[in-house]
């Protein structure tokens, strides 16, 4: 099966009454890779486990053939940067760079994580010269 749609919306189970409040925005962005847009626990219910069980709940609830989430961390509401955040969840930096200045403000913040038995995959690594080549399992995962 071949999508050719770009991000498609991801079809979920209605979430549970323990996260009212909470906001999900999920896209397929392949056949088995999605992308979460959208993540919002309620300013009074941060730091109290819920965006943890919030997180526990989408991963249940993702198809099983989906491989990899994506997502990009950052401060989109004033309540800070979310990369500690998903950094404890398992997320990883999808881009690295021999100079870290040479990534713009998008790579920066895009995050990655293997998901139903798939691994997370080793960063991207930018800034290489031609004749170099990257270390042996660097680079973007073969889906």
């Amino acid at each position: 099966m071949s999508i050719e749609e770009p991000d498609l919306p991801l079809c979920l189970p209605e979430l549970p009454p323990e996260f009212e409040g909470c906001e999900l925005n999920v896209t397929l962005v392949g056949e088995d890779q999605v992308e979460l847009h959208w993540f919002k626990v309620p300013e009074e219910s941060r730091r109290s486990g819920m965006g943890t069980r919030l997180w526990a709940w989408l991963q249940a609830n993702l198809p099983p053939h989906i491989k990899l989430v994506t997502l990009f961390a950052a401060d989109s509401d004033g309540g800070g940067n979310s990369d500690p955040f998903w950094e404890k969840q398992g997320f990883r930096w999808r881009y690295a760079a021999e100079d870290p200045g040479d990534l713009d403000y998008e790579a920066t913040h895009a995050m990655w994580k293997g998901v139903n038995g798939h691994r997370t995959p080793k960063p991207v690594i930018t800034g290489l010269d031609q004749d170099d080549e990257p270390d042996e399992g660097s680079g973007e995962l073969s889906l």
